[in-house]
């Protein structure tokens, strides 16, 4: 009798195990889906004499768009001042540009990125003199 249950846990058990195997897809592919990472901010290039906003979206290998928005306060209001978009395939997508300012003031850069299951911004601040 101890036999028979000692076999039957055992086959139980390898039973149990072998599901997970089974519940694979069909062509054993195993599609990756990552979290979207952004960076991104701005920064003064002397050389050029100018303001460079730059931004990245990271993640898996699969469409992705990235936006670098360039903002200056006003009172309580956000200006729009220059943005550039890069879209492409590869696990890290980024976009940058020069921007020339000519007023002191708080600025806001915003990164976003989207992806086929992901949305989303970072914004980053600067105090910039003139």
């Amino acid at each position: 009798m101890k036999k028979i249950v000692s076999l039957m846990l055992i086959m139980c058990i390898l039973s149990m195990s072998a599901l997970p195997v089974l519940a694979q897809p069909a062509d054993n592919m195993v599609q990756p889906c990552a979290s979207l990472s952004l960076s991104g901010g701005m920064a003064y290039v002397t050389s050029v004499g100018a303001h460079y906003i730059y931004g990245s979206a990271f993640g898996a290998t699969e469409s992705k768009t990235v936006t670098v928005t360039l903002y200056r306060q006003s009172g309580s209001k956000w200006i729009y001042v220059d943005s550039v978009s890069q879209t492409g395939t590869a696990s890290t997508v980024s976009a940058s540009k020069y921007v020339s300012l000519t007023k002191s003031g708080t600025y806001k850069v915003e990164v976003h990125g989207t992806t086929n299951n992901s949305d989303g911004t970072v914004p980053y601040y600067y105090n910039v003199t003139i």
